[in-house]
């Protein structure tokens, strides 16, 4: 499963529920109730959330082959909350950074497909 952005909160969840081959995510985060509290930290926004997207947690126990691709100058998902996820995923076996790409442009980066081809081939292994 391939997510991006809030989908890789999605693609996450299949872990626990799916038999899933490996998980590529792009542009990610630990837990988006955890974004959302470091842009309004003096908001209880936590008490908003009815459903929680925390791929940290739906992670947690699984064996599945992650690939965690990241843009240097994500201007929308804290650098923090991809790291906070960096450190939780149990069988991380890709983890790139594309220079100079924010959260909205790294899809136009020739980086991006070279890292997809490569996360891909790290995940078959």
């Amino acid at each position: 499963a391939v997510g991006f952005s809030i989908g890789s909160a999605v693609a996450a969840s299949l872990a626990k529920r799916r038999e899933l081959d490996g998980l590529i995510l792009v542009t990610p985060f630990d837990s988006l109730k955890a974004v959302a509290e470091g842009y309004y930290p003096w908001l209880p926004v936590g008490t908003l959330f009815r459903h929680e997207m925390n791929a940290a947690e739906s992670l947690e126990g699984s064996d599945v082959p992650v690939a965690l691709i990241a843009g240097e100058r994500d201007d929308l998902i804290p650098a923090a909350r991809t790291a906070a996820l960096r450190g939780r995923v149990p069988n991380l076996v890709f983890d790139r950074t594309i220079a100079g790409a924010g959260h909205n442009d790294i899809y136009q980066r020739p980086g991006l497909r070279l890292a997809m081809r490569e996360a891909l081939s790290a995940i078959i292994r």
